[in-house]
């Protein structure tokens, strides 16, 4: 538990340095990671199936290995791929 606060809290203060250094500003971002700013229905649906993807694998021991990684990889490679 003391790690999760500790994690937090240097987030939220490099997030605050950044935000005093002007680094968080909206134009400074390109436009894959501004379109994801503002998620459409399509977002929230890939995001739904990645997670009961996730879920199933999680609970069936018989499932394949590989189906919780491509829905974490759903989830996280293009906001990677984003920022180049």
């Amino acid at each position: 538990m003391a790690g999760a606060l500790v994690t937090t809290l240097l987030s939220m203060m490099l997030g605050l340095i950044a935000q005093a250094n002007g680094l968080l500003t909206v134009d400074a971002f390109s436009g894959e990671i501004q379109s994801r700013l503002s998620p459409r229905l399509l977002d929230l649906g890939i995001a739904l199936a990645a997670g009961a993807i996730a879920t199933y694998a999680k609970v069936n021991p018989g499932s394949v290995s590989s189906m919780a990684g491509t829905a974490i990889a759903v989830a996280l490679v293009p906001p990677v791929c984003g920022w180049g």
